[in-house]
Parts: C-alpha cells; structure tokens; sequence
C-alpha cells in the first residue's frame, strides 16, 4: 500500500513539475496554480526548476522597452475574451492536470513573447532624420532657414556648422492623391537633381528628411519639393509641377 501511495504522489509530482514553465509565464488556472505552488513550498527540486524558467522569463520581459497599447486593442480584447468565455456549469467538476511537454510548451511562449519583442522595437523604431535633425541643432553654429510654402506648408531647414550635412522638417503637407508622391530637389549651377521620393501617410504628421548632399550645401543654388506620379518626375530632370515650397541653399 506504501509503494503504491508513493507511486501516485509520484506521479501527480511529475505532471505538476510539468506545469512549471506554464506557472513561470502566468498561464495556469487557477486549479493548478495553487497546485504548484503547494508543490513549491514542500519540493527543492521544484523551487530549483521555476528559477530556471524564471530567469529566461525575466530576460525577455526586460528585452522590451516600455510602450503603452492603443486603447482600442484592450477594448478588443475585452470583447474577444466576453465573446468566447465559456458558460459555467452549474456543477463543477475537478479537470485532470493537463501534461505538458515541458519544452515544447515554454519555447512556443517563448517564441511569442519574441514576436512581441521585434513588433515592439519595430513601432518604436527611431526616425533617423528626427534624429539628424536634433543631432544638428544641437551643435553650436548651426544654420536654420525657415519654409513656408504653398497650402500652408511650413517647416524649416536645417545645416550643421561645417555645411555637410542637412535635414528639411516639413508640418501641414499636402494630402496627396492616390499614386503620387513627394520629391526633393537640389538645384546646382548644373540644373536640378533628384534627392529622392518621399510618401505622405498622414498629412498632420511631421515629417524629416534628410538632404543627400554631396557637396556643402552652400554650393547649391536652392532645394525644394513637388508632389510627383509616384515613380518621379516624368521629367526626370525637373520638376512636373509647382514646387510645394524652394528656398535658398545660401547660408
């Protein structure tokens, strides 16, 4: 009868072990949480092996920077979650303790909370022309030329003090129409150059762009923007409309 009472503790020891990786990431019911954490307070072992699971959990909480969710993804969450609660019986019945396999169950977490990792840094992935544009005003010396354009364009341009590097900050830009884009211009004794393409997703964002120069900007003429068929400028060379804003390049 001993021998037989110790195999049954046994046993339901080894499944509730099996629950630690869940237990670590918060992902028991509340049946089985209590059932490990007995287990914890009277096994060594067991303590031994939440640390174990403790500590990569911890690592990979810390490995995301904080970010607060959209209110509109914890109301639908809510909703999910009402939607598809189960109905409580009227008369409970104890579950069986679910088996896990131990690994299986804490790397397909793991692999979760990795995707929320690189979707987390992905949003808060930082804007190098911002910050250009901060490293720039920043140094003393630096060069401003304030933009006011067509439609309530308004921003300005920026130079660092040795001239070779620059970056546009651009409010209120136009809503473009579907297929059409923003281009940049730098005009030289030579004729116009295209500094590149640049989609507006949201016209009351701010946006920056950072001018490729290759040369000091002071040996330009001027730089501006158009809005442009979302290949460029059919004209390749210039621009096909009225420039949103141009302003000189001498500082």
């Amino acid at each position: 009868m001993a021998n037989a009472t110790s195999n049954k503790w046994e046993m339901e020891r080894n499944e509730l072990i099996d629950l630690i990786p869940a237990y670590a990431l918060g992902a028991l019911e509340a049946e089985e949480r209590v059932a490990v954490e007995a287990l914890l307070k009277v096994d060594a072992e067991a303590r031994r092996e939440l640390a174990v699971y403790q500590d990569i959990t911890d690592v990979l909480a810390m490995s995301v920077p904080a970010r607060p969710a959209p209110a509109y993804l914890g109301d639908d969450l809510r909703r999910r979650l009402a939607a598809e609660r189960p109905v409580t019986p009227s008369i409970i019945q104890r579950q069986p303790v679910r088996r896990f396999n131990t690994w299986a169950a804490f790397l397909a977490a793991a692999a979760v909370v990795a995707l929320v990792i690189a979707v987390t840094l992905l949003l808060n992935r930082p804007d190098p022309g911002a910050q250009l544009y901060g490293l720039i005003v920043a140094q003393a010396g630096f060069h401003q030329i304030v933009i006011e354009g067509a439609n309530d364009v308004r921003g300005d341009l920026v130079v660092s003090p040795d001239g070779r590097e620059a970056v546009i900050r651009l409010e209120q830009v136009p809503q473009l129409e579907d297929n059409h884009t923003l281009q940049l211009w730098l005009i030289d004794a030579e004729g116009a150059h295209s500094g590149g393409l640049f989609p507006v997703s949201d016209p009351q964002r701010i946006y920056y762009v950072v001018v490729p120069l290759e040369k000091a900007a002071s040996q330009y003429a001027a730089f501006g923007m158009s809005v442009e068929p979302e290949g460029g400028s059919p004209l390749v060379t210039a621009p096909s409309t009225e420039p949103i804003f141009a302003v000189s390049a001498k500082i």
